[in-house]
């Protein structure tokens, strides 16, 4: 369907090069002023004629200025068109008031649009806010990263930046899973796809690995070569610390442990540390003790901890 649009070229093309090339091969062709022919998709109709207005006026209307999807729509067009004014105005608008509405619109465009020189800058800062926001509070803001859209999710979780115990990251992705894909064959579904991508499996624990391997949110056969997978790092590599925790050496005196008749989660441990061995001790650091074949998790020590029982024991 062609439509007839009466404009002046000199208006559009002192706004945009792509204008002044098409209006000026028009006239070299024929040596008159003739219409010129537009193509385009019958879905950027629409959005097109608000970029014509844009060019008359200099401005966007509240409609489009309140409308995220709108902005970004305009914005591509704008780029495509080479109307520089327009890609200005729309992209300080976006990062003027970048929000956790405007960053999942943004992360969700195809990847050929979010490389284009336009949006780029607007992804980079949908990434970092989504980063700092969730840097340090993906567990407590649980129900918020549940509507997150798969995106989204992927930028959060795999950043080095974050804060968080792989068997955390896990559960995570397990109730974002949950909540987004009710049915069990797209949530194992996506699963397969991600759940390798957003999660360091290799650094789990051994009790958490167990139960990947019973849960049935995932495919047994993925399942099972995950787990062998991240079973196989570890014979193979060294215990690294994980991101949370800084690794200390002790003294190697001897250490004397209590064992309880009935069973219980917690232990006693006693360590004989000399006066000289408490004052190489630093506050607010955390040791991660060298895992022993006896037990089925790392145990973690507390240097402050330490530091206040030697002074009450007048070690210091």
């Amino acid at each position: 369907m062609m439509e007839c649009i009466h404009i002046s070229s000199v208006i559009l093309a002192g706004a945009s090069p792509h204008f002044l090339k098409l209006f000026s091969n028009d006239m070299q062709e024929t040596g008159q002023q003739k219409e010129t022919i537009l193509r385009i998709d019958v879905s950027q109709k629409d959005v097109l004629m608000e970029l014509l207005k844009f060019i008359y006026g200099m401005k966007l209307p509240p409609t489009i200025v309140a409308s995220i999807p709108s902005l970004l729509s305009i914005l591509m067009v704008a780029d495509k068109y080479h109307v520089p004014s327009c890609v200005r105005c729309c992209t300080c608008l976006l990062l003027s008031d970048m929000n956790l509405n405007t960053a999942s619109y943004c992360l969700e465009l195809s990847s050929e649009a979010l490389a284009s020189q336009a949006i780029n800058p607007i992804a980079k800062a949908a990434q970092k806010f989504l980063v700092a926001r969730y840097e340090e509070n993906v567990p407590k803001l649980q129900k918020e990263v549940d509507q997150l859209p798969l995106s989204s999710l992927e930028v959060v979780l795999c950043k080095d930046e974050l804060s968080l115990m792989e068997d955390d990251a896990y559960d995570i992705v397990l109730k974002w899973a949950r909540a987004r894909y009710p049915r069990m064959d797209d949530r194992q579904e996506v699963l397969k796809s991600n759940l390798s991508r957003f999660v360091r499996m290799r650094y789990m624990t051994n009790k958490k690995l167990r139960e990947v391997l019973q849960c049935e949110d995932l495919d047994r056969h993925i399942a099972s070569e995950l787990v062998i997978d991240a079973l196989f790092f570890k014979v193979e590599n060294p215990p690294l610390p994980t991101r949370a925790l800084t690794s200390e050496e002790l003294p190697g005196h001897p250490v004397r442990v209590v064992e309880f008749r009935k069973p219980s989660k917690k232990a006693n441990v006693y360590l004989e540390l000399k006066r000289s061995d408490c004052q190489k001790l630093s506050v607010n650091r955390m040791i991660c003790l060298k895992h022993s074949m006896s037990m089925d998790r790392h145990s973690t020590l507390l240097l402050n901890d330490i530091w206040r029982r030697c002074r009450l024991l007048g070690c210091s």
